[in-house]
């Protein structure tokens, strides 16, 4: 029986088990891809979107509270034309390390005022920004810069755009222009509530390096690479269910089994 049938047998077992490794492995990446929860702060939510479109959820998720860790501004000079940052080092300022003087690729400059939030305002043939603690406000600052080799001088202040300000950048010269970009995130944690029909509910946090799990439910955060008006008001999650490819390691497992038996066979 060991000789005529047992390896064939085994063969066909390998067959199958690879086949329900594929079939898995594929129902895990093609379902379960685009599916995104975006959590407002302290808002319940069981509903998720696929494409643009619903999914209910088999649970609901609250967002209980969320701390973003952000880059210090820097000062940039960058050339006007292509947007390619100076490589003269130093070719950046950090703006929120109380230093007021510095040096930015060849160029030096003097901080005179800085607004965490602010609103652009403009009178006349005149820019200026004003503390604005809403949403909207962008940290501006107010700076002059001089080039080491020319001399040229210039004054005035300097901010990105959003929404409700356009961007405010300093002209050196031809060949060098000094902004503020918005600042990166370096990290986001969310403490996350889950809740499940039998109004039980776990609790655990997520950040960009550590992802929530829950039985079959997985939750990484989507990544925001900077900073914008409604970071710190929501959260949003990529969400899968494990089962697929917690039955894609069985097959493996089970293939990886029969292959040793088939290789125990003698030709």
């Amino acid at each position: 029986m060991k000789r005529k049938w047992g390896k064939p047998f085994f063969t066909v077992l390998a067959l199958l088990f690879l086949t329900g490794a594929g079939v898995t492995f594929y129902m895990h990446a093609s379902t379960y891809r685009n599916v995104i929860v975006r959590c407002p702060l302290k808002e319940p939510v069981d509903v998720a979107l696929v494409d643009g479109q619903g999914l209910e959820l088999p649970f609901m998720l609250l967002l209980d509270s969320l701390d973003v860790t952000l880059n210090p501004l820097k000062l940039l000079v960058v050339h006007p034309v292509t947007g390619k940052v100076s490589r003269e080092k130093p070719n950046f300022f950090t703006i929120e390390n109380g230093q007021t003087t510095g040096r930015i690729a060849g160029v030096d400059v003097i901080i005179h005022e800085y607004i965490p939030a602010a609103k652009r305002i403009v009178s006349a043939d005149t820019i200026t920004y004003i503390s604005y603690g809403y949403v909207g406000g962008v940290p501006a600052v107010r700076m002059t810069a001089v080039d080491h080799e020319s001399g040229v001088e210039a004054t005035g202040w300097v901010s990105h755009k959003n929404f409700m300000n356009p961007n405010s950048n300093l002209s050196i010269n031809q060949e060098k222009v000094i902004i503020l970009p918005r600042a990166q995130i370096t990290d986001v944690q969310a403490k996350v509530l889950m809740y499940h029909k039998d109004k039980e509910h776990d609790e655990f946090q997520v950040t960009y390096k550590k992802s929530g799990r829950v039985g079959r439910w997985k939750l990484s955060l989507v990544r925001h690479k900077e900073w914008e008006e409604l970071v710190g008001t929501y959260a949003e999650f990529r969400f899968q269910d494990l089962l697929w490819l917690w039955l894609a390691y069985i097959f493996m497992g089970l293939l990886l089994v029969t292959t040793g038996i088939i290789t125990t066979y003698k030709k």
